[in-house]
């Protein structure tokens, strides 16, 4: 489909198990470390889903405390498609045509 990549959420399952301790911040700083292993966050990290945020009140699933991952895919295959212009229109970055002067 050559997507650029996928924005997606991520629930830090096993999280609920130390959150007493750990805040949330720090819990997922330790699993893109490397430090601990969360079910669900561990697996999307190696299937190459960088973490770019925290999202309070993502769900009400109990045993994330309701947090969740903003996470990032790149695609390293994505290939811009070529633009062209025809005469007497201009492409804008949203690859709406437009007369020029417009």
């Amino acid at each position: 489909m050559n997507l650029r990549g996928l924005v997606a959420g991520s629930l830090i399952v096993d999280y609920g198990l130390v959150a007493d301790y750990v805040s949330a911040e720090q819990y997922v700083r330790d699993v893109v470390a490397g430090k601990r292993f969360d079910s669900n966050l561990s697996k999307q990290l190696h299937k190459g889903f960088t973490v770019h945020g925290l999202i309070p009140n993502y769900s009400d699933e109990p045993r994330s405390l309701g947090w969740g991952v903003e996470i990032v895919w790149h695609n390293r295959d994505y290939r811009a498609k070529r633009r062209f212009s025809l005469p007497g229109r201009l492409a804008t970055q949203t690859g709406v045509w437009q007369p020029v002067g417009a």
